[in-house]
């Protein structure tokens, strides 16, 4: 039986990455204005390299997923934790550089974040933390005769 933590990571996890395609989508004409005024040659791939991006974000997303909540493997844990602390601090020096998106995608931005941030926290929580390291916490080995 998977923790309550574990259960929460998945629901905080799979919000972010839907909230995150969301704000994708919202905002695709904005990316491809700026890549026309940044490299004009390369708004040709545009449409490839976006959906490109999301089909690998969704593979990606989806084995540390199952990794992580389904295999209880460490490894993938401390991947997602990584992959989450090397994001936030892009978005740090994005919102420090005021290069933040305006309106619903830049809220979107900031839900995402948030959401990411639980999960995480998710993951590291004690009940997760007993799982990762496959020792039965206090509840699992309780037993209760009614």
């Amino acid at each position: 039986m998977r923790p309550q933590s574990i259960v929460r990571f998945e629901i905080f996890y799979w919000l972010s990455f839907v909230v995150s395609i969301a704000e994708t989508a919202l905002a695709w004409n904005d990316t491809k204005a700026q890549m026309a005024a940044a490299n004009p040659v390369a708004l040709q791939f545009f449409p490839a390299m976006m959906v490109a991006g999301i089909a690998i974000s969704l593979i990606i997303t989806a084995v540390l997923w199952y990794f992580a909540a389904r295999k209880a493997s460490n490894v993938a844990r401390w991947i997602v934790a990584i992959f989450y602390g090397i994001g936030l601090v892009f978005w740090l020096i994005s919102l420090v550089g005021g290069k933040l998106p305006v309106g619903i995608p830049g809220v979107l931005q900031v839900v995402g974040i948030v959401l990411q941030t639980l999960a995480v926290i998710m993951l590291f929580r004690p009940d997760a933390k007993a799982w990762f390291e496959k020792t039965p916490t206090e509840a699992e080995t309780t037993e209760t005769f009614e």
